[in-house]
């Protein structure tokens, strides 16, 4: 059986309970008892006017000409005149070299003459080294409270690196140490290994009756001994190759020969 939602108010029959709900909202509406706002409510809307648009005519201006007055002055003068001249250049003298400080400008901080000279090398072990024990010789006698920006300040000209790479030097101390070892140790010299060429003036020649000499010699001893093999034959001649007496045993080879 079939549930009918029907407004009490109207009679109006709704599908479901909600519509029957925002329905009897409408009921509910508080009447406007204001004559003035009666009047705005039920003034008829105004009247739509057709309005017809026609073009605008203008008349075309009239550009007045200013009448030109002879000049005195030449073409080249009025030239001269509209465009400007470029200005010289000044030629801006280079800055003049720094004057060596005093003793007295000098900071605390900066090292002594035997490690900021320029003819140092700068990426060798041996300089790092020896800017970390002055650093660590300050520190511990004269400013406890000395920081490496503030030795990197007073050195940067001399250092030839920028503080993050002088911060690193102080933890790859033992590397620096092992490198300045192994390049103590003398350098044994390499005995020159010379290849198995040999030069030209060691090789012995062989006419084509040598070698036909020597292949009937292995050919006979080949016959009394089948287990020979070439590299045991040439053994027995020093100045004999393996892979030389090889190429002179083929068939077109031995009748080249002869």
């Amino acid at each position: 059986m079939s549930l009918k939602y029907i407004c009490g108010k109207c009679g109006k029959e709704c599908k479901n309970a909600g519509g029957l709900a925002t329905h009897m909202k409408t009921h509910n509406k508080t009447s406007v008892t204001s004559p003035s706002l009666l009047k705005y409510l039920k003034r008829a809307p105004a009247k739509k006017i057709p309005i017809e648009l026609k073009p605008i005519k203008s008349k075309p201006k009239q550009l007045k000409l200013k009448p030109q007055t002879p000049s005195d002055t030449s073409p080249s003068d009025t030239v001269s005149n509209t465009i400007p001249r470029p200005k010289k250049r000044t030629l801006i003298p280079p800055p003049a070299p720094p004057l060596p400080r005093r003793e007295s400008e000098l900071s605390p901080f900066t090292a002594p003459t035997s490690l900021i000279s320029p003819d140092l090398n700068t990426r060798s072990p041996e300089f790092r080294l020896a800017h970390i024990r002055f650093y660590n010789e300050l520190k511990e006698t004269r400013f406890p409270m000395l920081s490496k920006k503030a030795y990197y300040e007073a050195n940067k000209g001399f250092l030839g690196v920028r503080l993050r790479r002088f911060q690193g030097w102080f933890h790859s101390v033992a590397d620096d140490k092992k490198l300045i070892e192994a390049n103590a140790k003398p350098k044994l010299e390499k005995v020159r290994q010379h290849s198995k060429v040999e030069f030209q003036a060691s090789r012995t020649n062989y006419s084509p009756q040598n070698k036909l000499d020597l292949i009937n010699q292995y050919d006979r001893r080949k016959v009394q001994n089948p287990s020979l093999t070439l590299k045991k034959f040439c053994s027995t001649r020093s100045s004999l190759k393996t892979g030389t007496f090889g190429k002179w045993l083929p068939a077109m080879e031995r009748k080249r020969l002869c």
